[in-house]
């Protein structure tokens, strides 16, 4: 996520320097950014802040929390911002909680990544590109900040991501493979396998 948080460090920096009185008040809380055990976890966020000299406005908690506290986190937010990866088949299933809390939310993706895709669609976020300008992205922020952005959230367009479709989608794969007469076993290494001599399943 390096690429992702350079680009709003820089953008925060500007605004710091163009519109102190708002963005002065900000304050970036990362929460659970390391996967290892709390005695292993490293923080990885804030020394990029310090790129920026930004580590007062910064804060970082790598270690996990539960998930049932993560969503706590996020409707307690007064704005959301989603940095992602570099990597343009990333794909942050993170993004769909985000857009439930229903809090002005702001994503700094790889253009090709889906969750651009998803979020333009919905109209649930504002979307920046990794290698925007960091004035373009000031100005994308401000405008969140100010409740400017004219963005209201398409629930029928988010209906595809919702468990009720989902669950369609599994039930009709189901439904596929019981009508084939396949016979799915488990493979060694735990993965889920045809039976030998069967048609694959579309």
């Amino acid at each position: 996520m390096a690429a992702a948080l350079r680009t709003a460090f820089r953008a925060l920096q500007f605004g710091l320097a163009q519109a102190p009185e708002m963005f002065g008040k900000i304050h970036l809380h990362f929460i659970g950014t390391d996967y290892a055990p709390p005695h292993l976890a490293k923080k990885t966020i804030e020394p990029v802040a310090r790129e920026f000299e930004l580590q007062a406005c910064v804060h970082e908690w790598p270690e996990r929390v539960p998930y049932f506290e993560g969503l706590r986190l996020l409707l307690d937010a007064d704005f959301l911002l989603v940095p992602g990866s570099d990597d343009p088949n990333y794909t942050a299933s993170k993004i769909y909680p985000y857009i439930l809390a229903e809090k002005p939310l702001l994503a700094i993706f790889h253009p090709a990544s889906s969750v651009c895709d998803v979020l333009r669609k919905t109209r649930a976020g504002l979307v920046f590109p990794l290698d925007g300008r960091p004035e373009e992205l000031f100005a994308l922020w401000k405008d969140l900040l100010n409740h400017d952005s004219n963005l209201e959230t398409d629930w029928r367009a988010f209906a595809p991501y919702m468990a009720r479709e989902m669950t369609r989608k599994q039930c009709d794969l189901f439904e596929q493979v019981i009508a084939s007469g396949a016979t799915i076993l488990p493979a060694n290494d735990g993965s889920i396998r045809q039976h030998a001599g069967l048609q694959p399943v579309q």
